[in-house]
């Protein structure tokens, strides 16, 4: 199916909402009572909250608790911040217990499960390959393909096997000293489903919540209707629509090629790597787009599907009963769209 072409998804794909661009945009409030819009910059990248039965909550004292539960997590996850939690066990070269937090816990929990289920094509140990390929904090080799000796001598330290976790208290380790985690691929949607709690535990039960295009949603929007979605056109120099759909109640996170690669002699180099070959992704799906029970796994399946590929990535999917939507960059430049039976049946029931 060629993009605008979805078969069976287009009798109800039929308005246009792109939420990486103009979710506020086409919000118009039919209630009586105003919603609450909040946006801010976390994680290196932007969230934005509507939230549209506001009750007698205070959008002031919200952002407060919004602002510092997002830092609390970057602070304990980003590897640009060189005190962090994250920072600080990647820069011990012990093998002994690292006492961490519960939200490290968390993640680090789901993260090892995720990888176990996707044969590691998902694997947050794969920070070397981020940093020597130009991507990390720790970048040794920007905007240049690192040497075949280079990448192999990164690989070896690469394996979520290497890590172990415990609880009471929470705690960590890593039988190689120069394991590097990069929990990138994942935080984000972690985020969103804290600041989901977060909101829940106003009593809110319409919201939509979005950092750096994942996102959750729950009841309606301020119009009185399902939430309108949209999913971005995988093309670096445009941004627009090439899918969307309504729905009230959604955990959805998408990965792509087209934002974050650089380019030599005409060859793209995407920051998502192939963990066994140690290289970048060289196949024509250009996006995926995953949707789960909570964001973290949407986010974390989105990047093990986007490194299998169209064809590997959709069987898994499929066997695994993902709904997940993939939009495959063709010779021509046009776009074709695949989806699992799931993501077709979830999206026909709303």
């Amino acid at each position: 199916m060629k993009e605008g072409t979805f078969g069976a998804l287009s009798a109800f794909m039929k308005k246009i909402i792109s939420f990486t661009i103009t979710v506020f945009a086409l919000l118009s409030c039919s209630s009586s009572e105003e919603p609450i819009r909040l946006t801010g910059q976390t994680m290196g990248t932007t969230y934005s909250i509507v939230i549209s039965d506001p009750a007698d909550i205070s959008a002031t004292a919200l952002q407060r608790e919004v602002d510092q539960r997002l830092l609390e997590i970057n602070e304990s996850m980003s590897t640009w911040i060189e005190d962090s939690e994250l920072s600080r066990f990647n820069q011990s070269t012990s093998t002994d217990w690292f006492e961490i937090s519960k939200d490290f816990y968390d993640v680090l929990s789901l993260s090892l499960d995720i990888s176990q289920q996707t044969d590691g094509n998902f694997d947050v140990t794969v920070g070397p390959l981020v940093n020597l390929w130009g991507f990390g904090p720790k970048s040794t080799s920007a905007n240049r393909v690192p040497s075949e000796a280079e990448i192999t001598q990164a690989k070896m330290h690469v394996g979520f096997k290497y890590l172990s976790l415990a609880q009471s208290p929470y705690r960590i380790k890593k039988d190689n000293p120069a394991v590097y985690v990069d929990l990138s691929a994942v935080a984000k949607g972690y985020g969103v489903d804290q600041i989901a709690t977060l909101v829940e535990s106003k009593g809110v039960d319409s919201y939509l919540i979005e950092i750096g295009g994942e996102m959750a949603t729950r009841g309606q929007s301020p119009r009185g209707t399902p939430w309108r979605l949209g999913i971005e056109r995988p093309d670096a120099n445009l941004r627009a629509v090439i899918q969307q759909f309504e729905i009230s109640e959604a955990n959805m996170a998408t990965s792509g090629d087209y934002r974050n690669y650089f380019e030599i002699d005409g060859k793209r180099f995407s920051h998502t790597l192939n963990i066994s070959t140690g290289y970048p992704i060289d196949h024509r799906l250009a996006s995926i787009t995953v949707l789960a029970d909570n964001t973290a796994t949407a986010d974390a399946y989105a990047t093990a599907m986007m490194s299998m590929g169209e064809t590997v990535g959709l069987e898994y999917a499929e066997r695994a009963g993902i709904s997940v939507l993939m939009i495959i960059r063709l010779d021509d430049g046009t776009f074709e769209q695949r989806a699992t039976g799931q993501f077709l049946e979830k999206m026909g029931t709303q």
